[in-house]
């Protein structure tokens, strides 16, 4: 299941509607701060939630409503139903009372474009031609006792309603919505810039574990995928090790283990390097993050994960893995079927087109934008996109000078040190030259003792 376009608007500061359309299996989103890009990923979290809240109260055996709360009614050709939800109901860290557009009054309106895998048409009967499903769903005021979402739903491709009973819907829900009958868990994961999965899980988080870049409960699930007889969790734990297992350049020498101490019922994550195991809380930071944001996203067990500036604390070879990392979960069949990335940074380019957030004269508006113009949008100007290869450098708004690894080799830098930026008169070109062969050049190089 994957998302093909979503729409929003009377969510916070997304007054207009606001709308992802054409959506493929990775995608990214860029704009500055504040603009709403957040905003959007939880528009998209509170429509899954009230989807799971919706399937929740389906009798799913015989697709009756369960404690009579939903009313089913043809509208517009499309079936709808009507539930009363508790505004703290959500299963989620936010209530619905605070999602609504500050001082405009309208009721929140959701629709999304779904399609189907054929494991979520096979467990409803549903022939594969018929793999579209439209919902929308509308979020009123508050009343007295909570919320009363309205969603409407209609199949494309020609099914008619009458072919899609309740009691289908109720499976259907169910299967691709509801966290305990889904084998994959839930089926949208946020990843917030805390490194959380945005749901009640973090509750059993302790305040010392939340402070860890790579809490325990994370170890563990990866220690227990790689003993896991389960194709399914043992493939999540390769995934994992060839995302760990790519740092070489970066951290040496050595293979990721995971390793289980029965005594004191921990895991750890360690870089095995000869007979020495160095913990990956004895490494740097950025290699923690890198870590955490990996196995967050393959343990999310979702079908759709977002993750919201991705690049915070990584050096850009860094982002750049973990690009490389994020696409091949989605190309594996094991990880996550759709990613959607909320970005600052060019690295995570993957496709010939990126969304473009900005402030319109009545609010946010997207556009999608030719992959050449994000570092002019991201106001990174000079920098050269990210290849396959990744990009070969760039020069920050503050002036910051970034080479690339066989750059700084050639200067004789690799390990940095000063340079000298020289305009030519014979050509329109600028030189990078090292101190010493800036002073070289014009003669004031130090004689060799």
């Amino acid at each position: 299941m994957r998302l093909v376009r979503f729409a929003v608007r009377g969510f916070k500061n997304l007054v207009n509607e606001v709308v992802l359309d054409e959506l493929g299996p990775f995608e990214v989103l860029h704009g500055e701060n504040n603009v709403g890009k957040s905003n959007l990923l939880q528009a998209i979290d509170l429509f899954f939630a009230l989807m799971e809240s919706l399937a929740l109260q389906m009798d799913v055996a015989g697709g009756s409503l369960a404690r009579g709360r939903a009313v089913q009614r043809d509208e517009d050709g499309r079936r709808t139903l009507t539930w009363l939800i508790a505004d703290e109901a959500l299963n989620r860290p936010y209530r619905i009372s605070e999602l609504y557009s500050i001082d405009v009054g309208t009721e929140i309106v959701l629709e999304a474009g779904i399609q189907l895998s054929d494991d979520d048409l096979a467990r409803v009967g549903v022939a594969p031609e018929h793999r579209n499903l439209d919902i929308r769903a509308v979020v009123p005021l508050p009343v007295a006792d909570g919320v009363v979402p309205r969603v409407s739903y209609r199949l494309e491709a020609g099914l008619t309603l009458s072919a899609l009973e309740p009691s289908a819907l109720g499976s259907l829900l169910a299967s691709g919505f509801m966290a305990f009958l889904n084998t994959r868990g839930r089926t949208f994961s946020l990843v917030d810039t805390f490194r959380r999965v945005v749901t009640s899980r973090l509750a059993n988080e302790s305040g010392n574990e939340l402070r860890r870049t790579l809490p325990q409960d994370l170890q563990l699930e990866l220690y227990d995928c790689k003993e896991s007889v389960e194709p399914g969790l043992f493939l999540r734990w390769e995934l994992f090790a060839r995302a760990m297992n790519s740092l070489g350049p970066i951290v040496g020498d050595g293979q990721f283990v995971i390793t289980f101490n029965r005594a004191q019922g921990r895991a750890t994550l360690a870089l095995q390097r000869g007979r020495v195991r160095i913990p990956i809380d004895s490494m740097g930071s950025g290699v923690q993050q890198y870590a955490s944001l990996v196995a967050r996203v393959l343990l999310a067990n979702s079908s759709i994960v977002a993750i919201e500036e991705p690049e915070l604390n990584l050096h850009y070879e860094l982002q750049l893995k973990l690009r490389d990392a994020l696409r091949e979960m989605v190309a594996s069949g094991t990880g996550p079927q759709q990613i959607l990335v909320a970005s600052h940074s060019p690295a995570f380019e993957a496709t010939e087109t990126f969304f473009a957030m900005s402030r319109g004269p009545d609010g946010p508006v997207v556009t999608r934008r030719p992959v050449h113009e994000a570092v002019t949008f991201l106001h990174l100007e000079g920098v050269q996109l990210p290849t396959e290869r990744g990009a070969y450098g760039y020069v920050s708004r503050e002036g910051l000078l970034r080479l690339s690894e066989a750059a700084r080799a050639a200067l004789g830098v690799s390990s940095g040190g000063g340079v000298v930026v020289r305009k030519r008169a014979d050509h329109p070109y600028v030189e990078i030259l090292t101190n010493e062969q800036a002073l070289e050049e014009l003669g004031m190089a130090e004689p060799a003792s």
